[in-house]
């Protein structure tokens, strides 16, 4: 399964009690985001690992190492050009409408799963049904990459999507968000699926994403 964590919450962990404490909200294949600190969730790549005590290492590896590579970046950062400049800032601004608008998507679920199945049952199995579509398998030159990955593609420069090798038999095509352990794929989902319910303040958001994808080419 997903073995994900708040890099600011290690962080932190690491500061009080000198390692990761695990919380099963990171569990969740719906929470992208940090309540506490409004971080992406990290990925520790590693499905197999079964110790919690192993994962809170591998987590605490990661945030010292991403440190350092923030404090390199720093540095070369001061001989970047102008217009390397200006794409890093379209892409923070990117990031930041798109975290915002899985906030709402993710908040809206929190809420809903705290509630009695009658009440929220019919609206998180719709909210189930359109993850399950915008991460769906695709069969490469016979389906089009799903939107949602080509974003992610765009801005991460990585391709996150699952393929099929056959067009047929595909069954388990709305099952390929399973398989994703990264979870900045599920990230976008929320965040498209926030605008395609309509969630208050979730147009004028996804108006901002647009623009700034136009920006980027798409």
């Amino acid at each position: 399964g997903r073995v994900n964590f708040c890099p600011s919450c290690v962080k932190s962990d690491m500061k009080t009690v000198k390692t990761a404490v695990w919380r099963e909200a990171w569990s969740f294949g719906w929470y992208v985001i940090c309540e506490t600190h409004k971080t992406k969730i990290c990925s520790l790549g590693l499905s197999l690992i079964r110790s919690t005590e192993h994962r809170a290492t591998q987590a605490c590896r990661i945030v010292v190492d991403q440190e350092y590579q923030q404090a390199i970046a720093a540095s070369i950062s001061l001989n970047r050009s102008k217009s390397e400049v200006a794409s890093a800032a379209l892409l923070s601004r990117l990031d930041s409408e798109i975290v915002n608008l899985a906030l709402l998507l993710q908040r809206r679920i929190i809420v809903l799963v705290a509630c009695e199945e009658r009440i929220a049952g019919p609206e998180l199995a719709v909210i189930h049904d359109l993850f399950s579509l915008a991460l769906r398998s695709h069969v490469h030159y016979v389906e089009p990459r799903p939107f949602c990955f080509q974003i992610a593609k765009k801005i991460t420069g990585r391709d996150f999507s699952i393929e099929r090798k056959e067009f047929k038999g595909a069954g388990n095509i709305f099952l390929a968000h399973i398989e994703i352990k990264e979870p900045y794929p599920r990230l976008l989902a929320l965040a498209i699926i926030s605008f395609l319910l309509g969630l208050p303040g979730a147009k004028r958001r996804w108006a901002r994403v647009s623009i700034l994808l136009g920006y980027m080419g798409m």
